[in-house]
């Protein structure tokens, strides 16, 4: 696949370098095996896009993985035209699940370190390099993740999520993640249980967070590597019909985010804010109707519920993906645990 150099391309590598943080002097062992897992759903043009972009990377010792839930995603490989390009492993999962699919990726990858972006991005060639260098730094060698940044499209005007797809907090240790650009190292995420594949289409990667890190040191906030997320309006894990069974599924997983060790009862506590934040984002105004309501809360409790059940068997998280996703290698590098 050849990797074209567009204006778009280089407005988004301007952007990046406009508030991305100078790297320090770090020098990067070649040896050190990286691993990119790129999860994607029925956004083939924008998939392969982000995939010239990281065979244009300059990190030599990569390996590109690429998690397809899309219903006719052999059809999408086909297109890609990606068989004389051995570094690219491309895997079929029967759920379209993003928790799952990461998991996957997880599982086949062989770096020792991985790196977790999303399929509707920009990323300038130093990109995997920098995260690399994050994680072999005197302040990063013992860490376990690297939380990195992201920007909105600058050409794009009218996103859906203008403000929320920015993620530039401040400091040297993180609080939380953005799942669309960061990096673990391979064992303590799979000495965790990897993703939860209980929680529902947003916060799993906060809860990862959390079951991962166990001190503050443990997880660096990289304003030196940054991205453009351009956030597509369709595909992805984003609700494209939202009723109030799905908003019910997309709270409780955001609340369920936090609670991993909490009791029960602090469910009613952070309730409220819930609700505040889904009214005044405007989440919940589609549907403000007796019956739209009644739906609402009865579906929320019972993910509630459901997934607290589940939120202790992290060592099953990995093996409940493998069952899902009944997952199929399409090309690439032998992978023997997901051969089904």
């Amino acid at each position: 696949m050849k990797f074209t150099v567009t204006q778009d391309y280089l407005d988004s590598c301007a952007a990046i370098q406009k508030i991305q943080a100078p790297m320090t002097s770090s020098s990067v062992d070649l040896n050190t095996k990286a691993t990119v897992v790129v999860v994607t759903y029925k956004r083939p043009g924008m998939l392969k896009a982000t995939i010239a972009q990281l065979l244009y990377q300059d990190y030599p010792n990569l390996e590109i993985i690429v998690v397809d839930g899309s219903p006719n995603a052999e059809e999408v490989y086909r297109g890609l035209d990606l068989e004389v390009d051995r570094n690219v492993s491309y895997i079929l999962s029967k759920t379209p699940n993003i928790c799952v699919m990461r998991n996957l990726g997880l599982l086949a990858s062989s770096g020792k370190i991985i790196v977790f972006i999303d399929d509707d991005v920009f990323i300038c060639e130093d990109f995997i390099t920098r995260h690399v260098k994050l994680h072999l730094t005197d302040y990063g060698k013992d860490a376990k993740l690297v939380a990195g940044h992201s920007i909105g499209d600058p050409r794009e005007k009218i996103q859906w999520v203008k403000d929320s797809v920015t993620y530039c907090p401040k400091g040297r240790w993180a609080r939380s993640v953005y799942g669309v650009n960061f990096s673990v190292k391979r064992r303590p995420a799979i000495e965790c249980g990897g993703f939860n594949p209980y929680i529902p289409m947003v916060g799993d990667e906060t809860e990862l967070f959390t079951r991962m890190i166990s001190d503050l040191e443990e997880a660096i906030n990289g304003p030196e590597v940054a991205l453009v997320h351009r956030v597509s309006r369709k595909g992805g894990c984003r609700i494209e019909n939202k009723d109030p069974h799905q908003m019910a599924r997309a709270m409780s997983g955001r609340l369920l985010s936090r609670l991993s060790v909490t009791p029960l009862y602090y469910l009613f506590l952070l309730f409220p804010g819930q609700i505040v934040r889904s009214v005044m984002s405007g989440e919940l105004n589609h549907f403000f109707s007796l019956d739209g309501t009644r739906i609402f809360f009865r579906e929320f409790i019972w993910y509630c519920i459901h997934s607290l059940r589940h939120l202790k068997r992290q060592d099953r998280y990995l093996q409940k993906s493998l069952e899902l996703a009944k997952p199929q290698v399409l090309s690439g590098s032998a992978l023997p645990i997901l051969v089904t």
